[in-house]
């Protein structure tokens, strides 16, 4: 018998991604979150101890004593195949770790759905302590990183589809765009995403940018703010009102950040929800799916095609279930 546990963030889980394992026998899904702070006294504390600005420099310890306790269950008439998805290890405790891969019916896995060398904060955070523990097997999701490091690219099984009609049933008003767009300022690409949206509305596209900005990004001019819709960490975009606007929009905008080369959500969402997609994945062909008419790579803004991104045509990439987790039991 095998027991597979998954070790999630909660940030993942909002996400749905890993929804459909929860279908699949014998799969048990932790999530790491972190602690309730009510005191403004501790959550200053937290914010100073956590802080990137200070930690990049002069790591602190015992960071992980903001997140709560995950607790895994280890079945012993059974292997056991534990799965931590990338920035959930900064919530984990190294020798805990380390004692329970030690044990004989217990295989080790981790799991990167976010690039390596990306300049995301959450990253950066994790990458001291992937090298101190013996993992069975590193899969990713970015074939860059993979013939980097060897790893096991993954493909693209790890995307939970959302029911059409709850999305929008759940957010009937949701305004139409002909080009949309959301992320973070991150990994080096404000100014491309910046540049994007310049052109299309320039050029009379019908645009929905949603930029969420942290740290001191918050705190800088925001260029285009009352156009643009900047929103913190702490203003979370439900991701069910995310696709309602997917589902009314015309093109989705991908802008990966720099030194990635894996897809990301945007384009799971185009092929899933059947949307155009904009991109400047460089690997944007060589993705199942791939069809050059609803699908377009851009280097630099000047790239886009104004005509073809307020074009409409109806659009089927036949998707058939591949990007579900539920694949993903057959890789480990």
């Amino acid at each position: 018998m095998k027991k597979y546990i998954f070790i999630v963030q909660d940030s993942h889980l909002k996400l749905g991604l890993f929804e459909d394992l929860k279908q699949v026998e014998n799969v048990e899904i932790c999530k790491i979150s972190e602690r309730e702070i009510n005191n403004p006294a501790l959550r200053l504390l937290k914010r100073i101890h956590c802080s990137w600005t200070i930690n990049k420099h002069l790591k602190l310890p015992f960071r992980r004593l903001w997140y709560n306790k995950v607790k895994i269950n280890i079945e012993e008439d059974c292997e056991n195949f534990i799965v931590v998805v990338d920035i959930g290890l900064k919530a984990l405790s190294t020798k805990m770790l380390k004692n329970i891969f030690s044990m004989s019916n217990v295989n080790s896995t981790l799991m990167f759905i976010n690039s390596y060398d990306a300049a995301s904060i959450g990253m950066l955070e994790i990458k001291d302590k992937v090298h101190k523990i013996h993992w069975d097997k590193i899969m990713t999701f970015d074939p860059h990183d993979a013939k980097k490091y060897g790893w096991m690219y993954m493909g693209t099984c790890y995307y939970s589809m959302h029911s059409k009609n709850e999305i929008q049933s759940k957010y009937p008003s949701t305004t139409a765009s002909e080009a949309y767009f959301i992320g973070g300022i991150k990994g080096n690409r404000e100014r491309l995403i910046l540049e994007v949206f310049e052109w299309l509305k320039s050029n009379g596209v019908n645009v929905c940018f949603n930029l969420m900005v942290s740290g001191k990004k918050r705190f800088e001019t925001k260029k285009f703010e009352g156009v643009i819709n900047y929103y913190g960490g702490r203003d979370w975009i439900p991701y069910e009102q995310v696709l309602a606007s997917v589902l009314n929009t015309n093109v989705i905008i991908e802008v990966l950040q720099e030194n990635q080369e894996g897809p990301s959500l945007r384009y799971y969402e185009a092929v899933c929800y059947n949307k155009k997609l904009l991109s400047n994945n460089r690997n944007l062909s060589d993705l199942p799916f791939y069809d050059p008419r609803y699908m377009k790579y851009f280097d630099k803004y000047e790239d886009i095609d104004i005509e073809w991104v307020k074009s409409r045509e109806k659009i089927n990439y036949s998707y058939d279930g591949s990007f579900s987790p539920s694949n993903l039991i057959k890789l480990l």
